[in-house]
């Protein structure tokens, strides 16, 4: 199926050397009616796989049927569809937090990650510890995602221990001023 394609990362129309690129349009086609909420095309009301709410836990054994029609409907023809579970490792010196960003591009989605994982949100990670990721929560921002993917940032923010080395009493909550807090 040809058409019109979407650039991935920021959802505008894609162009190459100053027109709208066209191209085989059945993988974006496939990605929006499987993640698409019901109701959100107003000119098909019925038509959204609604896979994040699949992911966030709430199971529906009719699903890949379902889908799998709203595919063929739009022209994309597949054998069967299947929900796979997003993980990602945590790379040296990441937080909870961090992977929070880079995954749902939003500070809430830490406790739907360390709920995911079994986890609190102080807990530290092991570099090379594999965790699940949720679906992104309400008001989350793909762009930042996105964003995080195609600049391969992976932020990581935890104090090293020559950081706390540097500070071995805790910070300034321990400090005495004028002995060694000096105050000018």
């Amino acid at each position: 199926m040809k058409g019109m394609l979407i650039d991935s990362i920021t959802g505008d129309l894609l162009t190459e050397h100053g027109r709208i690129a066209i191209g085989d349009t059945e993988g974006q086609t496939a990605e929006a009616v499987v993640t698409t909420m019901r109701g959100d095309i107003k000119e098909h009301p019925l038509l959204g796989g609604e896979a994040g709410r699949l992911r966030a836990g709430q199971p529906d054994v009719m699903w890949p049927g379902e889908v799998r029609q709203m595919l063929r409907g739009c022209g994309v023809d597949c054998e069967r569809v299947v929900m796979e579970t997003d993980r990602t490792t945590a790379k040296e010196r990441q937080t909870l937090l961090d992977i929070a960003l880079q995954t749902g591009g939003h500070i809430e989605t830490v406790l739907a990650l360390a709920e995911a994982n079994g986890m609190s949100i102080t807990d530290r990670l092991e570099d090379g510890s594999v965790l699940i990721v949720p679906v992104p929560v309400e008001g989350g921002d793909t762009r930042t995602v996105e964003l995080y993917k195609a600049h391969k940032v992976e932020p990581a923010t935890e104090i090293s221990p020559e950081d706390m080395a540097a500070c071995p009493y805790g910070g300034i909550g321990f400090m005495g001023i004028e002995i060694d807090f000096i105050v000018s």
